[in-house]
């Protein structure tokens, strides 16, 4: 049921339309019944969109995350990348540290989310999704495109249930086949 808990549109819609049609009943029929199910069906989508924004699922909370990296990213906020990075990681840090000094990125936005999965027990995750960016390499002058496919694995610290990023690959996303 996770189509209900990370996209409220299809109960938004359906429970507006049927909203619309009985109160319409009511209205042409003059029928207090009709009006009565219309403001009950507008009162239950009302209650059913409150409880979809209010549940936040694994998948809705790494995304917000891979979001907040991609601003970092391209604000070159080194502090606020590390800060998401497992403490446990200090080879990923460093490695972060090695590669975004060799860019200054300009812009960067996801384009396209390929996959997410997450271990049985929801303690991992694996994100992989498409980012293009514009930047410069710190040897050569000049903006240039850069368009990534991105694997980010997770894990979710079991004291605060926070995700944090615990490895990460990126390869050109121009290529016929890919590794991940």
């Amino acid at each position: 049921m996770t189509w209900f808990t990370e996209n409220s549109m299809v109960p938004l819609i359906t429970g507006v339309l049927l909203t619309v049609v009985f109160l319409g009943l009511a209205l042409h029929f003059y029928d207090r019944t009709m009006l009565i199910i219309g403001l009950a069906i507008a009162a239950l989508t009302g209650m059913v969109v409150g409880i979809e924004s209010w549940i936040v699922t694994d998948r809705e909370s790494v995304e917000t995350l891979i979001h907040k990296l991609a601003t970092a990213v391209e604000s070159q906020d080194m502090p606020t990348i590390l800060n998401h990075i497992s403490p446990v990681r200090e080879d990923l840090k460093e490695r972060v540290r090695q590669e975004m000094g060799q860019y200054r990125i300009e812009s960067c936005r996801i384009v396209d989310f390929l996959n997410f999965s997450t271990d049985g027990s929801s303690t991992r995750a694996e994100s992989v999704f498409v980012v293009f960016a514009r930047g410069e390499q710190a040897n050569q002058p000049g903006l240039i495109p850069i368009h990534q496919r991105v694997k980010l694995d997770f894990q979710k610290d079991a004291d605060s249930g926070i995700w944090q990023l615990t490895d990460y690959a990126h390869e050109s996303a121009r290529l016929e086949t890919h590794s991940f």
